[in-house]
């Protein structure tokens, strides 16, 4: 199960202690249980243990930690495994974003209940995050108009580049989403009981988030950042549809993340339809009668 409760920071933790090898499931190079994982960084690092013919089974004392070491009670660090840690660790450091801490804060925020006009703790919780790393955060008067509990979020981070960029997503979630239980299986998320998951558009939430995180921390050369999270979306649009025309800065590019596909998926139209109203003069008659 996937059990975020434990709100840490994952980036300095990316591998678990080392359970005993006689526990069923949770020796390294055996079959992997989800409950003794951290999502896929433990699989690859038993499976280069695996290809160097290291045997758990005969370091039943060792213990793997997060400093990339293999230590022994009473015993020198075993030389292969400190160093399949260590390159095991470092390439996790060096993905563009932590798969570890987004589906943590993943599974932690679809257990936020935010139906339609009712998105504000949601939005407390995106604004805390983004606040954290140095966004200045603020919300839109369209409540007004939407008759939700809070406004469209704004957050803008100054870059350290030329350029801006948009990241969109919205917050609220169709229903029935009280008491939302996220559950790995397979590696795939999923609702534990009678309710949505809520990953349209958490998901897309996340990945805002988890991104920005991501791009911050490298401290690498970066435009402006806009994060734009809508409330009503489920209803007609209606939180987007307040937002003010100059909300957003002109001419930068607005990526929303909300859409079904494969990673990389960029979306840049879709089907709609026109709604008329017509009140027509005359005597009734059937179509094509003159």
């Amino acid at each position: 199960a996937c059990l975020p409760s434990r709100s840490q920071d994952l980036r300095g933790h990316l591998l678990l202690a080392a359970q005993d090898a006689r526990h069923p499931g949770a020796a390294l190079g055996g079959a992997v249980d989800v409950e003794h994982t951290v999502h896929g960084t433990r699989v690859a690092l038993a499976q280069k243990l695996a290809a160097l013919g290291q045997d758990v089974r005969n370091h039943e004392q060792h213990e793997l930690v997060a400093a990339g070491t293999c230590r022994r009670e009473r015993h020198a660090p075993c030389a292969p495994c400190e160093r399949v840690e260590s390159e095991t660790i470092e390439e996790e450091r060096r993905k563009p974003m932590n798969p570890i801490r987004l589906l943590d804060l993943f599974c932690e925020i679809v257990r936020i209940e935010s139906p339609s006009r009712h998105e504000a703790a949601m939005a407390a919780r995106c604004a805390d995050e983004l606040r954290g790393l140095g966004f200045s955060v603020r919300f839109d008067d369209s409540a007004a108009q939407t008759g939700a509990d809070t406004g469209n979020l704004v957050a803008h981070l100054p870059g350290t580049a030329p350029g801006h960029v948009v990241l969109s997503a919205h917050m609220d979630t169709v229903q029935p989403c009280v008491g939302i239980e996220p559950v790995v299986e397979d590696g795939v998320v999923r609702s534990a009981g009678d309710t949505i998951l809520s990953a349209d558009d958490k998901a897309g939430v996340a990945a805002i988030l988890e991104g920005v995180r991501s791009v911050v921390e490298e401290g690498a050369p970066r435009p402006d950042v806009t994060v734009l999270l809508t409330t009503c979306e489920e209803l007609h649009l209606l939180g987007s549809g307040a937002l003010a025309p100059d909300a957003l800065p002109a001419g930068a590019p607005c990526y929303v993340l909300d859409a079904d596909g494969a990673p990389g998926t960029v979306i840049t139209g879709a089907p709609c339809h026109w709604t008329l109203e017509a009140a027509f003069a005359g005597r009734a008659s059937h179509a094509g009668v003159v």
